[in-house]
């Protein structure tokens, strides 16, 4: 995944929210050990 792809899904997903809670899942989730971003660091540094 591209990281402009990563970055618009993120968008869309903040866009949908309703609550601080569900602001707090997507942060985890685009922020966590295991996330997207996290992977695409990791394929960069390979480079």
């Amino acid at each position: 995944m591209e990281l402009h792809q990563l970055l618009q899904e993120a968008k869309e997903r903040i866009a949908l929210v309703s609550t601080q809670a569900e602001l707090g899942d997507v942060r985890a989730f685009y922020l966590g050990k295991k996330s997207p971003l996290q992977d695409y660091m990791k394929q960069m540094a390979s480079l």
